[in-house]
C-alpha cells in the first residue's frame, strides 16, 4: 500500500525557495522523530505553505510543491540546530519534482475540499492522504502551473 503526505511548511518560507535553499531538506522540529521516519518511507508528497506571516510576507495557505523522498538518507538524521531560531534536528532529503510560487499554488479550500480536512495542522506537520486524493492535488498542481505560463505570455 502506498503512502502519500502534505507536508507543513511554516509560511511564508515556500515563498524563499524552501527547500531548495538549504539542499533540499525539509526539517522537522524537536519532538517530532516518528513524524520524520513516517514522512522519510513514503511513495511522494506536497509541500504547503501555512498562512504564519514573517516580516511583511505572509504565508500562501497553498500546496506549492511535489515531491519524492531522495535514496541518499544517511547523513540527515539528528543535525544540531538545524533550522533558524528553533533547534529542527531531523531532516529528510527530497526532490521536487513540480514547483511553483506558493502564491500561485493549490489554495487551501481545494485542499479541504479534495481531502475532506477541515483542519490541516498535525503534529509533525504531516497530512496523510489517499492515493486518490494525491492524484488529484497533482492534477491541481499542473493546473496552476499552466496557468502561470499563460499569465507570463
Amino acid at each position: 500500500m502506498s503512502t502519500y503526505y502534505i507536508k507543513y511548511i511554516t509560511g511564508p518560507h515556500g515563498q524563499t525557495d524552501y527547500p531548495e535553499n538549504n539542499g533540499n531538506l525539509v526539517a522537522f522540529a524537536v519532538g517530532q522523530e516518528k513524524p520524520s521516519i513516517r514522512f522519510k518511507k513514503c511513495d511522494g508528497f506536497f509541500l504547503y505553505e501555512t498562512g504564519h506571516k514573517a516580516g511583511e510576507k505572509t504565508g500562501a495557505k497553498a500546496i506549492y510543491a511535489q515531491g519524492i523522498i531522495s535514496d541518499d538518507q544517511s547523513s540527515f538524521l539528528h543535525l544540531p540546530e538545524f533550522g533558524v531560531g528553533e533547534k529542527w534536528p531531523y531532516a529528510v532529503k527530497v526532490i521536487l519534482q513540480t514547483r511553483t510560487d506558493p502564491l500561485n499554488g493549490v489554495s487551501l479550500e481545494k485542499v479541504r475540499e479534495i481531502t475532506g480536512a477541515r483542519t490541516l495542522q498535525r503534529k509533525g506537520g504531516l497530512l496523510k492522504i489517499t492515493e486518490e486524493q494525491f492524484d488529484v492535488l497533482s492534477s491541481e498542481l499542473k493546473k496552476c502551473l499552466k496557468n502561470k505560463e499563460k499569465w507570463r505570455k
